[in-house]
């Protein structure tokens, strides 16, 4: 058993974590599947427990959106690259007043924080350095301040151009499925309070984005809780 029923940590994301609400608003769930597993205790087989597991995947929906300028209102637009993530939410009873339910949001992963850095379109400051070093070396000895520079700007456009994906996190997310916010926010506090589904990769201490620890739910997990609730699945 947890420490927190379901309603409790989504009352606790709506007063620690509430721009996951605003961010759920833009997320597509899709093909959600209920099963009833059976565990059985190999101590004592003839008390076998039962609880649901449910899964889906998940991704935000990324649009145009409109922002007031002093000369009126600009259409923009955000990144169009989909993320997509399993989720998963295991329950002893169909109810939101349960204290016995995990949940996880993406892959089980280890987090890479030096993916390959060619991969990257942000240059990190190690290649710029060595951007740099070429462009002198493409210039000449003869070549001026203005001749590196012109090639260091072919070099780092020609990176961008080749390199697929936008960031570490972007590289992580569609590389290894992984969820930045849960890992690095959310699981060490499910953790800690018995409700992290799957395992947990070794943290000395609770990270410093979540000190004291909050459990929550990403906009991922509320999209999810909500659809149940409108469905019938889930007992408030």
């Amino acid at each position: 058993m947890g420490s927190y029923t379901i309603q409790q940590v989504l009352n606790l994301t709506h007063k620690y974590f509430a721009t996951r609400f605003d961010y759920k608003m833009r997320d597509v769930l899709r093909r959600v599947v209920i099963k009833k597993r059976k565990e059985i205790n190999v101590k004592d087989p003839s008390r076998p427990q039962y609880y649901f597991q449910i899964e889906t995947f998940s991704y935000p929906q990324y649009g145009e959106y409109l922002s007031m300028t002093g000369s009126g209102r600009t259409r923009q637009y955000q990144r169009t690259i989909r993320h997509e993530y399993e989720s998963v939410l295991t329950l002893q009873e169909l109810s939101m007043q349960t204290k016995v339910w995990k949940y996880r949001i993406g892959s089980q992963k280890k987090w890479v924080s030096n993916p390959p850095a060619k991969q990257i379109k942000q240059v990190s400051r190690k290649l710029q350095n060595q951007y740099r070093q070429k462009a002198t070396r493409i210039a000449g000895r003869n070549g001026t301040a203005s001749d590196v520079n012109r090639e260091y700007k072919k070099l780092i456009a020609r990176h961008k151009r080749n390199a697929k994906y936008l960031s570490v996190g972007d590289w992580n997310a569609q590389v290894n499925g992984t969820y930045a916010d849960f890992i690095f926010r959310d699981a060490w506090a499910l953790k800690v309070h018995g409700h992290l589904y799957g395992q947990m990769h070794p943290m000395r201490a609770a990270p410093s984005t979540n000190p004291q620890n909050i459990p929550f739910f990403p906009k991922h997990g509320i999209a999810l809780i909500e659809y149940l609730l409108h469905r019938g699945v889930l007992n408030p």
